[in-house]
């Protein structure tokens, strides 16, 4: 990998576009690492060939998947949509990352939990999703 010895790694980031991937691409970049921020009009992550075919093309050290449907609200109206983009696109984003070695770092959310924990949540914490976005 690199990064723990102080050498520039190769990172693909999902969901450049957004505010937080497109922070993640800025931070990356100026330490110094190889970064390509994939938006939407790149990469459509719903896509699985696309998927396979990016990855194969920029043969990524790290995936850094942001991407996801974040409309709360109309999660709740197209279930399908939902698990789609949020669920089975991260599942090809992994698939194709695993096949050029990269590792995935996967952006999730807090609604993956129901909020009644007094302290703050770890990555161990069983999620109790309350809504279609957080189960999604």
């Amino acid at each position: 990998m690199g990064a723990a010895q102080g050498q520039a790694v190769k990172i693909v980031v999902t969901g450049a576009g957004g505010q937080l991937g497109h922070e993640l691409v800025e931070a990356a970049s100026a330490q110094g690492h190889q970064v390509r921020g994939l938006t939407r009009a790149d990469l459509d992550v719903t896509d699985s060939a696309a998927v396979r075919a990016t990855m194969q093309r920029e043969k990524p050290d790290v995936v850094v998947h942001a991407a996801a449907w974040t409309a709360v609200d109309a999660c709740e109206s197209d279930r399908d949509k939902a698990f789609l983009c949020n669920g089975t696109a991260t599942g090809y984003v992994a698939a194709a990352a695993r096949e050029v070695g990269a590792r995935v770092v996967y952006i999730s959310t807090d609604y993956v939990f129901d909020g009644k924990k007094p302290t703050p949540y770890v990555e161990s914490d069983v999620p109790n999703p309350q809504s279609v976005y957080g189960a999604s």
